[in-house]
């Protein structure tokens, strides 16, 4: 914001902002997926809305280039 108000950066394009904001804001929702009991109530009713947000156009769009955004495994570090 700063960079755009003072040092006339140009903004960046609104898909930008949104495919950044998606995978930043993903990338809470499996953190705290992941720290959840895999049997509790709560944890299972987020991945169930999760699921009607995948079938949602804007979120669609995004889940499907972004397939792996929700994995929750974690996975070995490679070489």
């Amino acid at each position: 914001h700063n960079a755009i108000k003072y040092d006339g950066k140009t903004p960046w394009p609104q898909r930008v902002w949104e495919e950044t904001t998606f995978i930043g804001w993903m990338a809470a929702v499996r953190r705290w997926l992941r720290l959840q009991d895999p049997t509790d109530a709560l944890r299972i009713n987020v991945l169930a809305q999760l699921a009607k947000l995948k079938r949602q156009r804007p979120y669609n769009t995004l889940w499907l280039k972004y397939p792996n955004c929700l994995i929750l495994e974690f996975s070995a570090p490679t070489p």
